[in-house]
């Protein structure tokens, strides 16, 4: 895992470097942002990263997902991290801490793979780098929910304050910035709201729900903080998660999504490792659309296979369009 390159560094923020490589280059072949699915990370089944837990020196790093760069902070010493962090934990009855690798629906929002945020303002910026056009980048939105413990704490409160009551709330807020630190705009969801005087409007997420971003500007970076109001003389007691998925892709194309097989009356796809089988294309064949909206094959009989990397693409017979994972 590769160490980020900071302009500085303190104990418990990272400041964005206008000059670390790649960061405001253009994307020569599309301009576009290529979206983070946190996917092609290549992470095993029920398994999660928090940091590079083997290596000694470990301490500030990244990871990156599509055209996004993600900070971590691990300390070895105490087993714990900051920022951000991926996890394939299927399971969702999380009731402590040991489970923060949950999400509250179980799993991602298009296959078991997400990522999850932990932004407590005690650790600093959580601030995520993008690699896109030069004068920055509208982001169209991502796919957020409450992590299983986190939920089970708005329920049911846990040892620092009782569940959640009328007035409360919890939510999920992205603030964008240019190269010169200055806020473009924010976006703000709720993941838990008790503020309505009914209490059947009440809700705390358990399933994955669009988040437009498109409030918080033509950005640069930006950072993902949090906002409760059960808080003590330290700060929140809410646990300060928020998983995320398929950030940079718009509402209508990443719903309705199974990343085993997906079916349609014209055609069936069937997604294998480094490769798509294609089945009943008709006689136009398919073509398949990586996720920059590039066409990276194509299929001119009716059925048959064709190879791609691992990744999340769109396959169209220009009438029915779908969208599958690859391993």
């Amino acid at each position: 895992m590769k160490k980020l390159i900071l302009c500085a560094l303190g104990a418990a923020a990272m400041a964005p470097c206008a000059s670390a490589a790649g960061v405001g280059e253009s994307n020569e072949a599309t301009e576009k942002v290529a979206p983070a699915t946190f996917e092609d990370l290549g992470l095993a089944p029920d398994s999660y990263w928090r940091g590079d837990v083997d290596d000694e020196d470990y301490d500030y790093g990244s990871f990156r997902s599509g055209d996004f760069e993600f900070p971590n902070f691990y300390m070895s010493d105490y087993d714990t991290w900051a920022w951000y962090a991926y996890s394939s934990v299927t399971a969702n009855n999380g009731t402590s801490f040991l489970d923060q690798f949950q999400s509250a629906p179980g799993g991602g929002h298009n296959s078991a793979t997400f990522g999850l945020a932990y932004v407590d303002a005690y650790m600093g910026p959580s601030q995520v780098w993008v690699y896109g056009p030069e004068d920055g980048t509208t982001l169209e939105g991502m796919w957020v929910t409450n992590g299983a413990w986190t939920r089970y704490c708005v329920l049911n409160g846990d040892g620092y304050s009782g569940p959640f009551e009328k007035g409360d709330y919890l939510k999920v807020i992205v603030t964008g910035y240019d190269f010169d630190d200055n806020v473009t705009g924010t976006a703000e969801y709720y993941l838990a709201d008790y503020r309505s005087e009914d209490p059947d409007d009440h809700y705390a997420l358990d399933t994955w729900e669009w988040m437009d971003l498109s409030a918080a500007g033509k950005l640069q970076y930006f950072e993902i903080s949090m906002e409760t109001t059960k808080v003590n003389e330290w700060g929140a007691t809410t646990p300060m998660y928020v998983c995320i998925d398929d950030l940079n892709t718009p509402k209508d194309v990443s719903s309705g999504v199974s990343e085993t097989l997906v079916t349609a009356p014209a055609f069936r796809v069937v997604p294998g490792i480094g490769e798509l089988t294609i089945v009943n294309a008709g006689e136009n064949g398919v073509r398949v659309f990586n996720m920059n909206g590039m066409a990276v094959a194509e299929l001119s009989g009716k059925s048959g296979s064709v190879k791609v990397p691992q990744g999340m693409y769109i396959v169209s017979d220009g009438v029915k369009s779908h969208k599958v994972v690859v391993r």
